[in-house]
């Protein structure tokens, strides 16, 4: 059984299982079914509202997909759930790599000093 299939079914089998579907809507990116990949992660974000792993999953769908305004949002939804140095780091990463995508040196300098004091 593939990956995916086998995600679907754990999806059908415990709708209410929100990694069955993040995972799921990981395969989906990286086939590059963007749609549907959009809607899983809105559907494991539902299930699951402080997970920052899905929250970060979607930014980099919409990073993926070139809508940063998305990402922004989604990012400055996220930011508040943050309680890990992991998740900050990770936080953190992504807001550099949107900096970076939208070309703000002072921002890009912010964050990577943000960085290295995790």
């Amino acid at each position: 059984m593939e990956a995916e299939e086998a995600y679907r079914r754990t999806t059908q089998l415990d709708p209410e299982y929100a990694p069955a579907w993040s995972n799921l809507a990981i395969l989906r990116t990286r086939r590059q079914k963007w749609d549907h990949a959009e809607q899983i992660y809105r559907q494991a974000i539902t299930l699951d509202p402080r997970s920052t792993i899905y929250r970060h999953g979607a930014t980099e769908l919409h990073l993926i997909r070139g809508y940063l305004a998305e990402a922004h949002k989604q990012l400055q939804g996220t930011k508040p759930l943050l309680t890990s140095d992991e998740e900050r780091r990770n936080h953190l990463m992504l807001e550099l790599f949107l900096a970076l995508l939208e070309s703000q040196t002072k921002t890009v300098e912010s964050l990577h000093h943000q960085l290295k004091q995790i």
